[in-house]
């Protein structure tokens, strides 16, 4: 079980309120059920093609995926075995994709983002969800992700830290096209 002292708990608990009203990040879907937040953001990175050909450009609105740290948290005091809190984290972030692609083509401020992306060290468990893997914009931005991540891995998910620890994780950026979030997650796949 991870330690989180009261202390360090308000602290983040501060931390993640400011972020979350600084950068309008709201939950995807009903508070507390999902493992996402979405924001919107203006790209900044070189232009990329995602996959079926959908090309972001530098300055073009994106939806920006993050962790609800604090749900994960409360979680994982919740679940005390790591097999059956993983297990629990991928339901809920399924169901948290299923909503987002529900808000794709309802919410307003949603209807003309053509892919969502997000940060993680767990690219590869994000791949099995559809995303597409892709380096940081920077070696810079990639150094201080990764160092922020650790920070969060090792406060959140002690248990497995150790044995993800041997093989050396890197952030990278994840992508989702609105076009693939649709055929995999929406309720009319293409």
């Amino acid at each position: 079980m991870p330690a989180f002292g009261s202390l360090s708990e308000k602290f983040w608990d501060f931390y993640e309120r400011f972020y979350e009203w600084l950068f309008r990040i709201k939950p995807v879907g009903p508070p507390g059920e999902g493992t996402l937040r979405w924001g919107l953001t203006h790209y900044r990175g070189p232009g990329i093609t995602l996959e079926g050909g959908i090309k972001i450009k530098k300055g073009e609105v994106v939806g920006e995926l993050h962790t609800d740290n604090k749900m994960i948290r409360e979680l994982r005091k919740e679940i005390q075995d790591p097999v059956s809190f993983y297990v629990e984290v991928l339901r809920r972030t399924r169901l948290s994709l299923r909503e987002l692609a529900k808000m794709a083509n309802s919410d307003p401020r949603l209807l003309k983002v053509k892919a969502f992306r997000g940060t993680t060290l767990l690219h590869e468990g994000a791949k099995r969800l559809g995303f597409e893997v892709f380096p940081m914009e920077t070696k810079t931005k990639e150094v201080w992700e990764t160092r922020v991540q650790y920070f969060f891995l090792r406060k959140y998910l002690e248990e497995g830290f150790e044995k993800k620890k041997k093989k050396a994780l890197v952030s990278r950026r994840i992508w989702l096209s609105r076009e693939k979030l649709m055929r995999l997650y929406g309720d009319h796949p293409t």
